[in-house]
C-alpha cells in the first residue's frame, strides 16, 4: 500500500513503512523525552506497537505515568478506528483469518469463503494488513492481529472449531501436516 504525489517534478512514494518507527526510532524519540529505555523494553515495545507511529506515541504518554506499557489502551483504538466500521462480513472475514501468522489470497479465500475479488479488496486496505513480498503472503499489523485473536478467542467453541478446520483442511490440501 502506498500513496503517490508529485511536488517539484518530482513523484514520491509513501508507504505503510513511512508511518511506522524503527527500533531506533522508537529510542530516540522516548530519549527526547527523558525515558531510556533497555533492549528489552525497546523489543517489547516494538512488539506492542510494531512502530506505528501513534500507538508508540500512546505508550510513551502511559509510560511516562506508569513505568510499564499497557497493550489494553490500542485495543480500544483497533475497534473504534477499525473493526467497528465494519460489516458483519467484513468483520467475519478478518476473524476466519485470526489464527494464521500470515496467508495466502487464495488461502483467505478459501477459509473465509470469500470470493477472490472480495479477498483483494479486503486486503489492500489501510495500514493494518501488510504484504510480504519475499513470502508472497499477506499478515496483519501486530496490533491487529491480537485484536483479533482475541475477538476469535471470544467466539463460541463451535464457530471457533469450525474455523480451525477450516484452516487445516487448507494446511493438509497444500501438502503440510496439521
Amino acid at each position: 500500500n502506498s500513496f503517490r504525489f508529485q511536488g517539484g517534478g518530482h513523484v514520491y512514494c509513501i508507504g505503510a513503512n513511512d508511518f511506522s518507527f524503527t527500533r531506533e526510532d522508537c529510542r530516540k524519540y522516548f530519549a527526547k523525552a527523558g525515558i531510556v529505555l533497555t533492549d528489552a523494553e525497546l523489543s517489547q515495545l516494538l512488539k506492542i506497537t510494531d512502530g506505528w507511529i501513534f500507538a508508540v506515541y500512546l505508550q510513551l504518554l502511559f509510560y511516562a505515568k506508569n513505568k510499564r506499557f499497557e497493550k489494553g489502551i490500542l485495543s480500544t483504538l483497533i475497534e473504534k478506528a477499525f473493526f467497528d466500521r465494519l460489516s458483519a462480513e467484513e468483520r467475519n472475514f478478518y476473524i476466519s483469518l485470526a489464527p494464521f501468522n500470515s496467508f495466502t489470497q487464495r488461502q483467505a479465500a478459501f477459509v473465509s469463503g470469500k470470493s477472490a475479488e472480495f479477498v483483494s479488496a479486503h486486503l489492500t486496505e489501510g495500514g493494518f494488513i501488510h504484504y510480504a513480498e519475499k513470502r508472497q503472503a499477506y499478515y496483519f499489523h501486530n496490533l491487529l492481529s491480537e485484536y483479533l485473536g482475541n475477538v476469535f478467542d471470544g467466539l463460541d467453541e463451535g464457530e471457533r472449531n469450525n474455523l480451525l478446520e477450516k484452516g487445516a483442511e487448507w494446511e493438509e490440501k497444500n501438502g503440510r501436516k496439521v
